[in-house]
C-alpha cells in the first residue's frame, strides 16, 4: 500500500531540501535523486512526446527501474501504437498501457456511440482521467516530460511541484518535471544523436 501524500508533507518536500536539490542539477541527476528518495514509488508517465522520450532514455541509461506507463484510450492513432512498439523494442522494456474500465463498444452501449463528439469532457474523464487517477494513487511521485517552453500554461512549471490529481477525494502527488528547462532544439538533438525512434 502506497500512502497518499498529504498536502502539508508534500509542501514541505517541495519547499525543502529536495526541491532545492533538484533545481540545481541536470535532468539525469534529478532522476537519480528521485529514485534514491522514492524508488518504485515514483513512476514515469509518457505520451511519447520528445522530452519524455529523452527522460526515459536518461533513466534507462542510468539503470533506473522506474515503472513507465502511458494512457491508452483504445482510440489512439495506429501510428501511436507503432511508435510504442518501436520504443519498447529499442529499449527492451514494456510500457504499461493504462486502459479505461470499458471498451469503446461497452461505452457506446451505455452512453451512445461516439461519446467523444457528444460529451467530450465525460469521454475524457472515463478514458483518460479515471485510469490516470488509479495509477497515481499507487505512487508518491509522477515523473513527466513536461517542458516550460511547450506552452504559455507550462511556463511556470517547477522541477518538483504538488499536483492535485483527484479533486473529489482531495488527493495529491508530487509531480517531477526533470525536463522543464530543456529547449526544443536540445530535445531533438538528443533524440537524433541517440537513435531514439
Amino acid at each position: 500500500f502506497i500512502p497518499h501524500i498529504p498536502r502539508r508533507r508534500a509542501d514541505q518536500a517541495r519547499n525543502g531540501v529536495l526541491f532545492h536539490e533538484l533545481r540545481h542539477i541536470q535532468a539525469h541527476h534529478r532522476l537519480l535523486v528521485v529514485e534514491q528518495k522514492f524508488g518504485e514509488r515514483a513512476a514515469i508517465g509518457t505520451s511519447f512526446q520528445g522530452a519524455g522520450l529523452v527522460m526515459i532514455d536518461h533513466a534507462l541509461k542510468a539503470g533506473l527501474k522506474f515503472p513507465i506507463f502511458t494512457i491508452d484510450t483504445n482510440l489512439l492513432f495506429p501510428e501511436t501504437y507503432e511508435l510504442k512498439a518501436k520504443l519498447e523494442a529499442h529499449w527492451g522494456i514494456t510500457i504499461e498501457a493504462l486502459l479505461p474500465e470499458q471498451t469503446v463498444e461497452q461505452q457506446a452501449a451505455e452512453y451512445g456511440a461516439e461519446l467523444w463528439k457528444k460529451a467530450p469532457d465525460v469521454c475524457c474523464t472515463l478514458r483518460k482521467v479515471v485510469p490516470l487517477q488509479k495509477k497515481l494513487s499507487q505512487h508518491a511521485v509522477w515523473i513527466t516530460g513536461l517542458r516550460r517552453q511547450q506552452s504559455d500554461t507550462r511556463e511556470g512549471a517547477q522541477i518538483l511541484e504538488l499536483y492535485h490529481y483527484d479533486v473529489l477525494r482531495d488527493l495529491y502527488i508530487l509531480k517531477a518535471n526533470p525536463m522543464a528547462p530543456w529547449k526544443r532544439d536540445a530535445v531533438w538533438d538528443y533524440i537524433k544523436a541517440n537513435g531514439i525512434p
